[in-house]
Parts: structure tokens; sequence; C-alpha cells
């Protein structure tokens, strides 16, 4: 990857070198820019085929402007042929803001308590909202993040849940990213004994996958040796067997499971979570 940046407009050019296909695939870049350099209001991202979609993310604006003064510009790139190049510019509309953005393949849909991440392959639906309770209560009794899921054929299926011996004093959901290049949605879950459960899921446009990532993190810098020692049996899992016929099973790492319910389960006190 090359870049070169002239007033107002950055030039990334993608090459291969080592003679290989790279598929379609969400590429990032950090971005810097003077005061008056990077209008987010009015920037336009012209690739290989004309004008695409891009978003913004983690910006810092110059004070009481909408110019960039660092942030992430995400846009899908590719796919790029062995040997291959292609350019990606990013600047000013130029008196075209009248002209729709560029769409893709990721929509979300939501309310006040649920939200769809989908793609024309794959769809999430998952929880929003919040909830402080007054007694910590048992994981079982607390709702867990994803709803269910979609298959291409657009069957819906799975569940989510929490487990575990310790109580949970709490939860919020929301997405915090809502396209049109990726979508992430954020659960957090905060035990009785300070510990909090992050979840995070990602979906960008044109994928077939999403990405599951959860870390736990204690609110005192060291947690007690009884929080360490409960923390191990508690997490949360995707059922993925929900709502499949039993003849057809899931399929997981390659095998096929003949079950109504085939939990995943996602231990994060484990070195290995899957």
């Amino acid at each position: 990857m090359g870049a070169a940046a002239q007033s107002g407009t950055i030039d990334w050019t993608l090459r291969d070198r080592l003679g290989w296909n790279w598929p379609q695939s969400v590429v990032t870049y950090r971005v810097m820019g003077g005061k008056s350099e990077y209008d987010a209001s009015s920037l336009k991202l012209v690739g290989p085929n004309g004008p695409q979609a891009f978003q913004l993310s983690d910006v810092e604006y110059w004070p009481s402007t909408t110019f960039i003064r660092s942030g992430c510009v995400s846009f899908v790139a590719g796919p790029l042929a062995a040997y291959g190049e292609q350019k990606y510019i990013l600047g000013p509309r130029k008196g075209d803001g009248s002209v729709p953005a560029p769409s893709t393949n990721l929509n979300i849909a939501s309310n006040e308590t649920e939200a769809t991440l989908s793609t024309s392959v794959l769809g999430i639906k998952v929880r929003l909202g919040s909830q402080i309770y007054s007694s910590p209560v048992p994981p079982e009794q607390v709702p867990g993040p994803v709803l269910s899921l979609r298959l291409p054929d657009g069957t819906w299926f799975g569940r989510s849940r929490l487990y575990g011996s310790t109580p949970i004093s709490g939860w919020s959901a929301c997405v915090s990213d809502a396209g049109p290049v990726f979508a992430r949605y954020v659960a957090s879950y905060s035990y009785a004994d300070g510990r909090v459960l992050q979840i995070r899921i990602s979906l960008n446009a044109g994928d077939y996958a999403a990405c599951f990532d959860c870390t736990v993190r204690a609110l005192s810098d060291r947690p007690s040796a009884d929080s360490q020692n409960a923390g191990s049996s508690d997490g949360w899992e995707l059922v993925l067997g929900n709502g499949i016929a039993l003849p057809e099973g899931v399929k997981i790492q390659g095998m096929r499971y003949l079950a109504k319910e085939v939990p995943f389960r996602v231990d994060p006190g484990s070195a290995d979570p899957l």
C-alpha cells in the first residue's frame, strides 16, 4: 500500500507484489488533517469503478468545526488481481452534494429493544437497551446479547445465554457504528464482584461471517482471588441449533453435529475461549 497526500485529498494505492489474488475486503487507514484540510461533511471516495461508500470512525475534530484532526477511514477494497494495482482517492465533493452517497449491502434496522445487522448472506439480531438490577440476579435470568442469526436462505436460528455462578448487577447494549462499511455492536455485563464482560460483534459490508470478540476487565486494578476463581466459571454461549431442523444439523469446524442445540461456549476465563 502506498499513500500520497495533497491539500484536501489523499491517494491510496494498493499493489500486490506477491503474485496473490486478493478477495474483496474492508481496509482501514488513519488520517491526520490540518485545521481546514479534510471537511467530514463534504468528502467523497473514488475507487477504480467510480464513487464508493466509505465510513469515518474514531474521529477527533478541530474545535468548533467539521474538519478532521485525526480519525480512521474504512472502505471496501478489491478484489485485487495478482501483481495488480488499484487507486482510491479521498477528497472534497466539489458541488455534487445532491448526489446520493454510494451504498453497500450492509443494512442496520433497529427499534428500542433490538437491532438487525445484515448483509445479503448473513443476519444477526441483537438485543438493545440497558437494565440495572436493584439486587444482583443469577446469569441465567439475564438476557443474552444475540437473539438469533440468519442463514443465506432466510432461515433464522440460534440464540445466546449467560451462565455461571456470579450474580450480575446490570447490562447495557448498543450499536456503536452503523455502516455503511461496517457495523459494530457492543454489549456489557457488570458482575456483582466488579468484573465487566464486554461482547463485541462486527459485521463488514460484503462479508459472509461476523467477528465475535469478548474481554473481561475488573473495576479495581487488583481483583481478589475469590473474584478470579469465580470468573473461571462465568461466561456466555451462543446456541446455534435452535431453529434448525434435526436432520439438517449445524456444521461447525468441518464436523456435522446432529443435535437440536449445539452450544458454542465462549468462556472469558480460559486461554482458548472457543
